[in-house]
């Protein structure tokens, strides 16, 4: 509990001032509806005709807004999937604005800047707008496809999102590669019975070793 209120203190620069406000200005607009607050997130749904233009849940900071077809509310594989996905962005925010927090409290201490350094900490929150340009330096606009023409410009914002590192670790973390008794898991899941295992045997190890 103090883990989580501590972090939320580190986020709130953004959250009060980008996340928050990012999730109630797509409702003013008409874009999202159905609010609610999760923790420390506050979340909603884009409405059915945003989301025939934008196919994604999107996360910024700690405002989430979830794509219908997530079946939010519901018990099911997809709907755990796609929350444990935008939460991995909640978490990349958290370490990206203790950095953040850090060096701002770093050069105000040797500035005497509090301004400047409060500014360089609340800046933490748009760090990771660097991976877009690099996802297309990297990869390229998205291929051409025929059976679903789409513009230059359009294949480019898709290579920005699809291959940018934190939305690729995101995915990593949490699409099901697997199944354990009959249930669906993700690499995170599969990564962490292995580790527990290899301790498991490391302890054995070490009770034995002369």
């Amino acid at each position: 509990m103090i883990a989580k209120a501590i972090l939320f203190l580190v986020t709130a620069a953004w959250a009060l001032t980008v996340s928050y406000p990012y999730v109630l200005l797509a409702m003013a607009c008409g874009l999202a509806h159905k609010p609610a607050w999760q923790g420390t997130n506050l979340t909603a749904e884009w409405r059915p005709w945003f989301a025939k233009i934008w196919h994604y849940s999107t996360t910024i900071g700690r405002g989430i807004i979830f794509h219908p077809l997530s079946n939010r509310g519901k018990d099911t594989t997809l709907d755990t999937r796609i929350e444990f996905h935008e939460d991995t962005h909640v978490v990349q925010l958290e370490c990206l604005m203790t950095l953040s927090l850090v060096l701002g409290g770093v050069v105000a201490a040797v500035t005497g800047d509090l301004v400047l350094g409060f500014w360089i900490h609340w800046s933490g929150g748009a760090w990771q707008l660097p991976n877009f340009l690099c996802a297309v330096l990297r990869h390229g606009p998205e291929p051409f496809n025929a059976d679903e023409p789409r513009s230059w410009i359009a294949r480019v914002m898709e290579s920005a999102y699809r291959n940018s590192e934190h939305e690729r670790s995101a995915y990593a973390q949490t699409d099901m590669i697997g199944h354990l008794m009959g249930k669906p898991v993700s690499w995170i899941v599969l990564h962490e019975m292995r580790r527990a295992a290899e301790n498991k045997q490391h302890r054995e190890w070490l009770a034995h070793a002369p």
